[in-house]
């Protein structure tokens, strides 16, 4: 006789408790690590952003590094040039103190700007000077333009041996408490214009300062 081949069992066939624990736990293994992957990415993608937002490199806001006091009104004496007084005779100016500073010449451009942010254009030709607290003129920017907004460095430094803090001066000097700002803004009063006054970091700045009312 033949041997009978074996029925196969027609019950369906369940999975044991502790198979289904493990796929459980595996379940819960791969749900934690989908949302690691997840912070992970996001963390990555975070820095990106930042670092490209700072792509300039490293640069410091220059409002936490220069200021000035309040502008004071007034007008170019008699007799006065650019180069010798900051203003040309009869020009209209304003005087700022420097405040508090951390910065040098090379790392600071002024401008004057309306209140919707554009430099304002004089109808004759304007500048800004740094003079000392005696009145030496220490740096200027060239009278060349009449909008008033430094695009570049200042154009001229007082070159005696003794004009700043005993040395030349250059970019490389560093502007304190001991010098103030001169604005000439040209033939026209802008007085209650609402003009203003404001440094753009340079170098190793960036941004801008406050702005300060040309009253």
């Amino acid at each position: 006789m033949f041997a009978r081949a074996p029925v196969a069992d027609a019950r369906p066939r369940h999975w044991s408790l502790e198979a289904r624990r493990r796929s459980g736990v595996s379940d819960i293994v791969a749900a934690i690590l989908l949302v690691a992957i997840v912070v992970v990415l996001a963390a990555v993608a975070y820095l990106l952003d930042a670092r490209l937002a700072n792509s300039g490199g490293d640069k410091d806001p220059i409002g936490s590094a220069f200021a000035t006091g309040s502008a004071a009104p007034s007008t170019c004496p008699t007799g006065s040039t650019y180069t010798v007084r900051g203003c040309l005779a009869g020009d209209h100016v304003y005087d700022l103190s420097v405040e508090s500073s951390h910065v040098t010449f090379a790392d600071v451009r002024f401008e004057v700007r309306t209140l919707a942010g554009s430099p304002y254009v004089a109808p004759s030709f304007g500048g800004f000077s740094v003079l000392t607290l005696s009145g030496v003129v220490v740096a200027q920017s060239s009278p060349t333009s009449m909008t008033l907004a430094m695009m570049s460095g200042f154009g001229t430094y007082n070159s005696s041996s003794t004009a700043c803090n005993g040395a030349p001066c250059s970019p490389s000097t560093p502007i304190t408490s001991f010098y103030y700002i001169v604005v000439d803004v040209g033939t026209s009063s802008i007085s209650n214009d609402d003009y203003q006054f404001i440094v753009v970091g340079a170098g190793s700045y960036t941004g801008t300062t406050l702005p300060i009312t040309l009253p």
